[in-house]
């Protein structure tokens, strides 16, 4: 980026210290009211919007039916995405840079907060992504991947703006990493108890059909086959191709071993 637009631009100085909000957590949020609490808390930190998602921690085989995380089909489908600016913004951005799609896979692996400084290097995606970004004000970007109360095999993901320049937020981080840690994970943990079915990529990314979702869950519940079928207006043979499929991609090796690794990955 322009070392002129970094010394021209006067930045605003993140809170030097950092409450959470005052609120009892046993106490349920709306989704909508606890997006509002989450921007809020990201702001009195420094950053100008947020975004929030699921992740599978290394990408699943060819079997599964959407493999990139940041295909732009996730985000047409609210709240999976669950974003302060709306998922028309995440919409454009994914459409207007081809999705960005090269930046997952160092992201996946980092179990630390990842600064992306944005930066001009003449690639035609690199500057798509430059100028989308510049046009809201945003200098760089911080994804801080959440781990804990997710099923085993996935984890979340907050992604925050920054009007900071790349070295500014940088040095901001050395000072309130242990803040910035400590809210993204408050809210992980409020989302996760009561929103997880919406970010789990198991479900999302529809790696596991609807179908077999229901297949899944009546066998959990301790119907057999012909039981099953009978419920859901589907033929026996049917129903254990679901159960054999998804066996074979959760590597399970019988259907109590199945049951027993799905509720592990909180799918059902």
């Amino acid at each position: 980026m322009d070392s002129a637009i970094h010394s021209s631009y006067i930045n605003p100085a993140p809170t030097e210290r950092f409450d959470l909000p005052e609120q009892n957590p046993l106490e349920a949020n709306t989704l909508a009211v606890l997006t509002q609490r989450i921007l809020l808390s990201m702001q009195q930190l420094g950053f100008s919007d947020f975004h929030y998602y699921g992740l599978f921690d290394v990408v699943p085989g060819d079997e599964c039916q959407a493999t990139d995380h940041f295909n732009l089909e996730l985000f047409r489908r609210t709240p999976q995405c669950l974003s302060s600016e709306g998922v028309d913004v995440v919409q454009r951005f994914f459409r207007e840079t081809d999705g960005d799609s090269r930046m997952w896979q160092s992201i996946c692996y980092e179990r630390q907060p990842f600064q992306r400084s944005l930066a001009d290097s003449g690639n035609p995606q690199e500057r798509r992504v430059l100028d989308f970004m510049m046009a809201r004000e945003i200098r760089s970007q911080l994804f801080v991947p959440v781990y804990g109360y997710t099923g085993n095999g996935w984890h979340c993901q907050f992604l925050l703006n920054s009007p900071l320049p790349p070295k500014a937020l940088a040095l901001w981080i050395e000072d309130h990493k242990q803040a910035l840690l400590m809210t993204c994970f408050y809210f992980h943990t409020l989302l996760m108890r009561d929103f997880h079915y919406l970010f789990n990529p198991w479900l999302h990314h529809q790696v596991i059909s609807a179908r077999a979702l229901d297949v899944l869950t009546l066998t959990a519940n301790g119907l057999g086959s012909k039981e099953i079928a009978g419920k859901i207006n589907l033929s026996e043979k049917g129903v254990n191709y679901h159960l054999n499929h998804m066996c074979e991609l959760l590597g399970a090796e019988n259907r109590v071993h199945l049951v027993a690794m799905a509720k592990e990955l909180r799918i059902i």
